[in-house]
């Protein structure tokens, strides 16, 4: 029987049923009615009954053997549905699957496109991470490795007046010879920071302590009496002023003395000093051009001149006298220390001091060249412990005295520097 015709003969039953309740007479005596009419309905009751269940429960045998509940498909064993294909057409579920396909293809269609929004979300956050690390974008073309703002990134500092204190320590080799000459040189500094009134800079003050110490030396000088300790005490004050994103001045001096501690010679005082401008035109290029006065009897101005070059975050090519230097990033292996900086740079040193000479007052300079190979931490964060390691050689040494003809010049050395900073 059809669902259409069990639809309609339903509703002729039960309009049948009614016109019969309609149709009967009622008992004459009204005290009778009520019972009459529930007598005469009565009658009916098992004729309503057969006609509900004749129409009620073929009507749920037939809606539940119609098609297969929720449950039912999704209980289905997985190897009959793939064995018999399952047949929609032969479940009753036209409708249901064409739904069900067409959800599908929707709900395809809007995943499709949430994934190409996410795309363009991830896009737009790299580009505004680009942005807010102070990369130059219109720069990024040609230097794609290179994040953040390269050389013109701010030193990491204290938020406090201390900000610094190291330690640093070298020894140079005799190197054998009639004029041999071991140098054993041991420094400690520390540095603090304050702002400049009016908003115009920063000011630093670095107090320092230096021992060299000439473990060996020629007999002549022993003969003489010279001290084999000389000392230098100084503090540095530095100016540094940032005048826009591309500029930068720096102007220093060190009032101190530098001697054996067994004279009273005036000529102990010493006021080194200098000045450098520094240009950042590009987080890859920056030149710096200023002077450098010693304080030594021997190449007593120098230029602090030079350009260096960053192309990318692992190379760095600093071409500036006095101290070029060639620096490539590489990985620690110890993951504590960070990545590495394993560089090969050249240096100039020495110093010069008053002394006291065979009885009497003298000038001793001490100079060297150095070539260096040396590692260094790459990003110490502020409050870890940062340290330098270098290895090389001392070459073009030489030491002479102001009012005397003695000279010295010791062979090339090998030279051990460690320098530690917290």
């Amino acid at each position: 029987m059809s669902q259409v015709f069990r639809s309609q003969f339903r509703h002729v039953l039960f309009f049948l049923i009614f016109l019969m309740n309609c149709l009967k007479k009622p008992i004459s005596r009204p005290s009778y009615y009520s019972a009459g009419m529930l007598a005469s309905f009565s009658a009916f009751i098992p004729v309503q009954i057969l006609a509900i269940i004749f129409i009620l429960i073929p009507e749920t045998i037939s809606a539940q053997s119609a098609a297969p509940t929720l449950y039912d498909i999704a209980t289905e064993a997985p190897s009959e549905v793939s064995a018999s294909g399952t047949d929609w057409e032969s479940l009753g579920t036209d409708g249901l699957s064409s739904e069900y396909n067409e959800f599908s293809s929707r709900y395809e269609d809007f995943s499709s496109t949430q994934s190409g929004f996410s795309s363009r979300y991830e896009d737009f956050s790299s580009e505004m991470n680009n942005f807010s690390s102070g990369a130059d974008l219109s720069l990024n073309s040609g230097s794609e490795s290179l994040s953040g703002q390269g050389l013109r990134a701010q030193p990491e500092h204290r938020n406090s007046f201390f900000q610094s204190i190291s330690l640093d320590e070298s020894l140079t080799t005799s190197g054998g010879g009639s004029d041999e000459l071991g140098v054993v040189h041991v420094g400690v500094s520390a540095m603090f920071a304050a702002p400049c009134p009016g908003n115009h800079g920063s000011f630093l003050f670095s107090p320092t302590f230096a021992l060299d110490h000439f473990y060996d030396m020629p007999d002549t000088l022993k003969k003489l009496d010279m001290a084999d300790s000389l000392y230098r005490v100084g503090l540095n004050v530095t100016w540094l002023n940032d005048i826009n994103d591309f500029w930068r001045v720096m102007l220093f001096v060190t009032p101190g003395v530098a001697t054996d501690f067994e004279t009273s010679s005036s000529d102990m005082f010493r006021l080194p000093g200098g000045g450098v401008a520094v240009w950042t035109p590009s987080p890859q290029w920056q030149f710096s051009f200023g002077l450098l006065y010693t304080a030594m009897e021997e190449w007593s101005v120098i230029p602090l001149a030079g350009a260096t070059w960053q192309p990318n975050e692992n190379w760095k090519f600093d071409f500036s006298f006095p101290k070029p230097k060639i620096s490539r990033k590489a990985d620690s292996p110890i993951s504590a220390l960070g990545p590495l900086w394993i560089y090969v740079a050249g240096e100039y040193s020495g110093g010069t001091w008053a002394i006291e000479l065979a009885e009497r007052e003298e000038l001793a300079t001490y100079r060297e060249l150095r070539l260096m190979f040396g590692i260094e931490r790459a990003k110490p964060q502020i409050g870890e412990l940062n340290f330098q390691f270098e290895i090389g050689l001392a070459f073009c040494r030489k030491l002479e005295f102001d009012d005397s003809p003695l000279t010295y010049r010791p062979d090339v050395g090998l030279v051990e520097r460690l320098q530690i900073k917290f």
